[in-house]
């Protein structure tokens, strides 16, 4: 054990900061009106990115789909999951994709020297396209009645115009359910620190993401806590939800993302559900607006 826990903080000490933020912009829209306090919280088709043990309480086949549109509508991305549950197992299947269709492509009058206002001023030459492409498996196992254990193994493909990247990681998650309405749920997302290796032979590597959390279920009414300890110097991330159901047709939420406020609703008729969030942050502290497009949705067979 000692050997593996070596073997963990060498990758870590050598992976780099805010690589992997591509891959943190959330898969569910029921999860932006919860404040993203997912960790511990099975609710749709999203399940196994936040926390891959999560597949395992899934009892029928899913299909998902999810649609956002970020930074004032500048950053899309879309996510389609398939989750097939057996009796103590569980597998997943999901794409997430990331589109930012008008990056402004610029060059400089002299490549040699440095960019500068005066001397060497960046010229516009046209607008490109960029997009990431994830692939994600899953599986999931009860290790005991009350412990579950899962594994995402993904596949990344990153396109910035001139240059290309592929890459590999993994993410690996427990949940405990001590009483059966209360779940606890832990997660790293990118432990082998994924690296990505670029067509200028650059290789960058992905900071582990570590993530705990508990829900508890009060009939109708549903409360999340996350945390995301800071490996860096910035503070916490403690992501907050609530939820209260009418009678298993229509769903109410509220929470804080970040420290920002956050609500949504969702509509469920027999095997089919709908979802709709908001979030009130503005991103990177710029005057880019908040997104009011996040939507997702489901079928259970």
């Amino acid at each position: 054990m000692k050997r593996y826990l070596i073997l963990f903080i060498f990758f870590f000490l050598f992976s780099q900061e805010y690589v992997g933020e591509f891959e943190e912009l959330g898969t569910s829209a029921l999860g932006v009106g919860l404040g993203q306090a997912m960790v511990a919280l099975k609710k749709d088709g999203s399940s196994f990115y936040y926390n891959p043990s999560l597949t395992c309480l899934h009892k029928k086949r899913e299909f998902y789909f999810y649609h956002s549109e970020n930074y004032g509508g500048q950053f899309r991305n879309e996510y389609f999951s398939l989750i097939l549950p057996k009796e103590k197992y569980a597998f997943g299947f999901s794409l997430y994709i990331n589109l930012i269709p008008n990056v402004p492509y610029c060059s400089l009058p002299n490549p040699n020297l440095p960019p500068n206002e005066e001397t060497n001023k960046p010229i516009f030459v046209k607008n490109v396209f960029a997009y990431d492409l994830i692939f994600y498996s899953n599986f999931a196992t009860f290790l005991k009645d009350f412990l579950l254990f899962g594994l995402n193994i993904k596949l990344i493909y990153r396109n910035i115009y001139l240059h290309y990247g592929f890459g590999c990681g993994a993410d690996i998650g427990f949940s405990l359910i001590p009483t059966q309405n209360l779940l606890l749920g832990l997660r790293i997302r990118n432990f082998t620190t994924s690296p990505i290796l670029w067509s200028d032979k650059k290789v960058e590597r992905i900071k582990p993401n570590l993530a705990v959390g508990i829900s508890k279920n009060f009939g109708s009414l549903t409360i999340a806590y996350e945390n995301e300890p800071s490996l860096n110097k910035l503070p916490d991330n403690n992501n907050f939800g609530l939820e209260y159901k009418i009678k298993d047709l229509v769903s109410f939420r509220m929470g804080f993302y970040h420290r920002c406020f956050s609500f949504g609703f969702g509509i469920t008729y027999r095997s089919i559900y709908l979802d709709y969030g908001y979030e009130t942050k503005k991103y990177l502290d710029s005057d880019l607006p908040s997104s009011i497009l996040k939507i997702s949705g489901g079928v259970k067979f």
